[in-house]
């Protein structure tokens, strides 16, 4: 949403650079104030951020203040609304809509090319778009315990290598390779997002990218084939450079199939 953002405190220079307020999507609201707005005030309603919270403000539960934290490491501010309902805090006071405008790193990945530039953002030098060794800004995920990658005589340049994989005699440069990847002699890649896979199959490569040059794809995720080679021909240049819409890629989705049961 574009609105003129000098209402939050910022000054013609500082507005102009950060003119848009998204939704992060987060809503904190106290149980018998959502029971009470989706039973009683809004029935019919099937979304919150287009239905609900317009509805509340209808009803009198307007904002009193706004809480803006200021940062010249963004481009935006992003909002979380809050529904509250007796709260005696005198800047919230009861039963009111209050937003929170938070300024540090979110991104909205809801596009497939919005998720491959997100990812590759991490890959930015000299500072990335989010670094996952900042000790005050801790990244928590699922663990899984596998071991280091191990790479032999391979290229890697400016790239992030999930855990897990196996790459060898091969050129790597400007990528995302996710965690279980195998990438074998002869393979290039670039530019390129390659998430790899949640679950291994037994003694079957997730993905043996040989021989195959592939450049500034989106996304590829795990198959449930020996290799990619199967979708991506030996030799396979795929340059998306130049499109502008999403129609273009190939989604390999996670499939399980008969021959191969087993997953851990």
């Amino acid at each position: 949403m574009k609105v003129d953002t000098t209402i939050l405190g910022l000054d013609d220079e500082r507005a102009k650079e950060m003119p848009y307020i998204p939704s992060m999507g987060i809503y904190v609201v106290s149980n018998n104030v959502m029971l009470n707005l989706l039973c009683d005030k809004f029935p019919g309603a099937n979304d919150f951020g287009s239905e609900v919270i317009p509805g509340v403000t209808t009803i009198g539960m307007r904002n009193r203040r706004v809480i803006a934290l200021k940062s010249n490491q963004v481009s935006n501010y992003r909002v979380a609304f809050g529904l509250v309902s007796g709260c005696t805090h005198p800047i919230m006071g009861p039963g009111k809509v209050q937003t929170y405008l938070y300024d540090g790193y979110w991104e909205d990945i809801s596009t497939i090319e919005a998720l491959y530039n997100a990812n590759l953002g991490i890959t930015k030098k000299p500072v990335p778009d989010i670094s996952f060794y900042d000790r005050s800004s801790r990244i928590y995920t699922q663990p899984r315990y596998l071991p280091p990658s191990k790479m032999l005589d391979a290229d890697v340049t400016d790239s992030v290598i999930g855990e897990g994989c196996v790459i060898k005699n091969c050129k790597i440069h400007h990528s995302v390779v996710g965690l279980r990847s195998c990438i074998s002699e002869g393979a290039i890649i670039e530019d390129t997002l390659l998430i790899g896979a949640n679950y291994r199959l037994i003694d079957i490569p997730v993905s043996n990218c040989l021989n195959s040059n592939i450049s500034k794809i989106y996304v590829l995720t795990q198959f449930n084939s020996a290799s990619l080679n199967r979708h991506l021909s030996q030799a396979y240049a795929s340059n998306m450079e130049g499109y502008k819409n999403e129609g273009f890629v190939e989604i390999l989705a996670v499939q399980q199939s008969l021959e191969n049961p087993n997953w851990f």
